[in-house]
Parts: structure tokens; sequence; C-alpha cells
């Protein structure tokens, strides 16, 4: 019986050893909510942006939203395009100059509002919450969670 026990013991530490191995470790975690003086649709535009994070002095956070980094998250990019005030709402075309693809960890959409693809791609990596509008535009347009 002790033997039955101490083996449970070892798989259950293994089981969970091999899951504590897989997390990642979060770089900062960064809040972009779209101006009401946004002066175009420009997503890549940092001057659109106000930005709050914690990370550390040492590390470069992008003005705009979007995660870059492979191999595991690192970093937290939610979005909060808000209704009230604004009269540019954001497009992803052109967004990050010539990328095709915008990844994000979660994206709130205030009632009223929109986002336009213009094109690209917009991966969710989180939630999508609120009630605004999604817009597609010309070319391919996807929308991914994972």
């Amino acid at each position: 019986m002790k033997q039955i026990k101490l083996l449970m013991l070892l798989v259950c530490f293994g089981f969970f050893g091999a899951l504590k191995a897989q997390e990642s470790t979060i770089q900062y975690v960064a809040t972009y909510t779209w101006k009401t003086t946004a002066t175009n649709q420009q997503w890549a535009n940092a001057n659109n942006w106000t930005l709050v994070h914690n990370a550390p002095a040492t590390t470069v956070v992008p003005g705009f939203p979007n995660i870059t980094n492979v191999g595991g998250l690192t970093q937290i990019h939610n979005v909060v395009i808000p209704a009230t005030g604004v009269t540019n709402f954001p497009s992803l075309a052109g967004a990050g100059g010539n990328a095709l693809t915008v990844t994000v960890s979660n994206l709130e959409l205030a009632a009223g509002s929109s986002l336009t693809l213009g094109g690209r791609t917009l991966v969710v990596e989180g939630f999508i919450s609120g009630t605004g509008e999604i817009v597609g535009g010309t070319g391919a347009n996807n929308l991914s969670f994972n």
C-alpha cells in the first residue's frame, strides 16, 4: 500500500512539475486605449493610443498594440476602443508598417465603436468583449482566436 501511495505521489509530482515547466513568464501587461482625440485611423500611430503598463524601465514597450514575440506569451496587450467622443475609429490597414497580422491579448469594443480590419488579420489570444463592430474592408480580412 505504501508503494502505491509513493508511486501516486511521484506521478502527481511529475505531472504538475511538467505543467509548471510549460508556463510562460509574463514580461509585462500593457493596456492600450484608443484616444478620443486620435487625428487619424492609423493603428500603428503611437500618438493615437494612451498606454499604461507595468514594464520595467529597461523594457521597450511598443507604442501601439501588437505582440511580436514567438515561442510563448510573454507580453499582455489589452486593447480598449471607446465610442464616446471618438471621431476616427482605428483601422488595421497599414498596421505596423507592412504587418499583415496584428496580435493582441484581449479586445474591448464599446457600444457604438468600430475596428476596421482593412485587409489585415487580427489575432485575439484572449477575449473580445463589448458590442462594438468589427468591419472587414478591402482585401483578405481574417479574425482569429487562439
